[in-house]
């Protein structure tokens, strides 16, 4: 989640966390944007166009920060937008193009607060159907028996209310949005329109991509990023994959 001066400590952290969080507020800004220094400061970061460019940004430090101590990643893996800072870890996107897909990506969506809601819940993926709610989609496997899923407001009340009552696991999702499921669909084509062509590099690490829940050694091209935007979060899968790679890793 997302919180009021969530990075506000790592702006303080060192010279080379401070360096490049303000190059990316700069290409941030330059690409149409808001502050993400501002919003890592002292911003509620309730709208999506405030906090998915603040999400990129404070992981992009946190690698920093981590690589200054001497500490870097064998293979990486990201959750959602989490995808792009891992893919600029790895090398495959050059920072600029990570900060014009994060502040495309967030300005196509921005209109859709409302849209929906999301929901997590104690469920396996294959028991979805069974609930009978068919505007209700998987946003995110995270786990054999762990969903999140994402629709209606009034279809997942209604799904919430029966495990509530079964004492099952529930718990809502802090957002107004009802990311990866088709409420983005219209936001996916304008992000298809407006981004245009994604330059990518050969990943200098390996990369587990959440979207295909396995390794991915393909060129992350705009059609990824769009997928990346509408398709669920595999990444029980993509962590899966990992583990099963463990000795190559």
């Amino acid at each position: 989640g997302v919180y009021r001066g969530m990075g506000r400590q790592l702006l303080e952290s060192s010279i080379e966390v401070r360096q490049i969080l303000e190059d990316i507020d700069g290409l941030v800004l330059s690409l149409g944007g808001t502050s993400v220094l501002d919003a890592l400061r002292d911003e509620e970061l309730d709208a999506t166009e405030l906090a998915q460019p603040a999400i990129f940004a404070l992981q992009v430090g946190l690698v920093t920060w981590f690589a200054s101590h001497g500490i870097r990643p064998a293979a990486v893996v990201g959750h959602s937008v989490g995808e792009l800072a891992a893919a600029w870890a790895c090398g495959a996107l050059p920072l600029f193009e990570a900060c014009h897909i994060v502040t495309m990506r967030a300005g196509v969506m921005a209109n859709l607060r409302g849209s929906g809601g999301m929901l997590a819940l104690a469920i396996a993926p294959d028991e979805v159907a069974a609930l009978g709610e068919p505007e209700v989609s998987v946003a995110a496997i995270n786990g054999p028996s762990s969903c999140v899923l994402a629709g209606p407001l009034a279809a997942l009340e209604r799904v919430q209310a029966e495990f509530a009552s079964a004492g099952r696991f529930a718990r809502w999702v802090s957002t107004e949005y009802a990311f990866h499921s088709p409420a983005v669909t219209a936001a996916s084509v304008r992000l298809r329109k407006f981004a245009g062509n994604v330059e990518t590099e050969p990943a200098e690490l390996p990369l587990y991509s959440t979207v295909d829940g396995a390794r991915r050694d393909a060129p992350l091209d705009l059609d990824y990023w769009v997928r990346n935007m509408c398709e669920p979060v595999r990444f029980a899968a993509a962590i899966e994959a990992v583990a099963n790679d463990m000795d190559a890793v």
